[in-house]
């Protein structure tokens, strides 16, 4: 009996690790920061070029790389958002969410990691498709949204040490750039979160 009681804990615990786990991709939030005019003149220009772009970053990729654009899912769960992410989408900390995280690829080199927050509100009537993406690129559907507007731009500079072990290698040594955008589509509002790699950054 003490022996069962035990595995029983162990068991308890390792459920909680697993649905404490907020992302796949980070191992913590990124400090974000406002992206107005005066941090656009402190953000190197290839960096900028992608964190202040108002179109879609999913046709930006494809007139890149045309054929060999590729979408790899890493993770798509109900899950905890980050406090600040719960925050931002005026949501409680304790109620989950749909977080999607992906990897947007030159054939098989990712060039950018994508992490997506959508409430339960934003899924309900036409935002239903949202949740049944497969590979399909996000923006692809988000774009097509009549209204969509983007209520705010976020910004942020990732260390090599904030990702977790397989984000990290591709990541690699080199600090990342990322932006954070407060979309209100379907009669709600949800987060893209887009971080720029260094292989894509500087190599244009």
């Amino acid at each position: 009996m003490p022996q069962l009681f035990l595995n029983h804990k162990i068991i308890i615990s390792i459920l909680r690790q697993i649905l404490s786990k907020r992302s796949q991709l980070l191992l913590r939030e990124p400090r974000w920061r406002t992206a107005n005019t005066l941090a656009r003149t402190c953000i190197p220009f290839p960096v900028a070029s992608w964190i202040y772009e108002n179109g879609s970053l999913t046709a930006r990729l494809r007139r890149l790389y045309g054929d060999n654009f590729k979408l790899r899912v890493v993770n798509q769960s109900w899950l905890h958002p980050y406090q600040d992410e719960a925050s931002l989408l005026g949501m409680p900390s304790y109620r989950h969410a749909l977080i999607r995280e992906v990897l947007l690829c030159n054939g098989g080199l990712p060039m950018v990691m994508a992490r997506s927050v959508m409430p339960f509100d934003v899924l309900q009537g036409g935002g239903k498709r949202l949740t049944r993406l497969g590979t399909r690129p996000l923006g692809e559907i988000l774009f097509s949204y009549r209204g969509l507007r983007r209520d705010c731009l976020d910004y942020a500079r990732i260390d090599a040490i904030d990702w977790r072990q397989e984000a990290a290698r591709f990541a690699g040594r080199e600090a990342a750039w990322g932006r954070r955008s407060l979309y209100r589509v379907a009669g709600g509002h949800m987060l893209v979160c887009e971080f720029f790699l260094s292989k894509l950054l500087f190599s244009l």
